[in-house]
């Protein structure tokens, strides 16, 4: 296994994590601290809810693919669209912290993603 792998692998669990740990404390609950934490902001309930009751089976669909390598350059792509979705509302929340948390996430898909693109010209 290469570094490539074992990031991809990492960063797929993480991800599959997500949907676990949702599952597990309830994703009715996490859709409701959604609701609340964005109930300040322009954006609508009617778009924050159905997002965080699909969230995490996207992003533990994505860590599931991350792992098993499959279609991995959609995933990522897939990955970083969420990530600027996720970014967008964290910034308007102005939340700058965790801004710069998620910006970890976009330069480690943009690393996987480069890498794979690197490979198809090389």
């Amino acid at each position: 296994m290469k570094a490539y792998d074992f990031l991809r692998i990492i960063l797929g669990f993480n991800f599959l994590f997500h949907l676990v740990s949702r599952l597990l404390s309830g994703i009715p609950e996490f859709s409701i601290w959604m609701v609340e934490r964005f109930s300040s902001t322009i954006i609508p309930t009617s778009l924050i809810k159905p997002f965080a009751i699909t969230l995490p089976f996207i992003e533990g669909i994505i860590g599931l693919l991350l792992i098993l390598n499959l279609y991995t350059r959609k995933t990522l792509i897939v990955g970083l669209f969420i990530m600027l979705i996720l970014i967008m509302g964290t910034s308007i929340l102005a939340d700058w912290n965790l801004v710069a948390f998620q910006m970890l996430y976009v330069v480690i898909f943009y690393l996987l993603l480069k890498d794979i693109e690197e490979k198809k010209v090389a």
